[in-house]
């Protein structure tokens, strides 16, 4: 029995991802179970266009961080 929960204790996480689309875990068809893995998948797109406004908000930060000290040490 513990060898058994050694060999599966990766994998029990996995099953809470399918709690949003059936009651019981354990009752859960193999529709369920793909469209919590289609859900795991994040958006990319949606991903990279975030990552580019935070780096340009960072170098925008850092600009104005530049501009306020060359102005301050003129």
């Amino acid at each position: 029995n513990i060898r058994t929960f050694e060999e599966k204790k990766v994998d029990l996480c996995y099953g809470l991802l399918v709690k949003r689309y059936a009651q019981n875990v354990v009752d859960a068809t193999e529709e369920q179970i793909d469209m919590a893995v289609k859900n795991r998948i994040p958006g990319v797109i949606q991903m990279f266009f975030d990552f580019g406004i935070m780096v340009g908000a960072g170098i925008a930060l850092l600009g104005i961080f530049l501009f306020g000290f060359y102005q301050s040490a003129r």
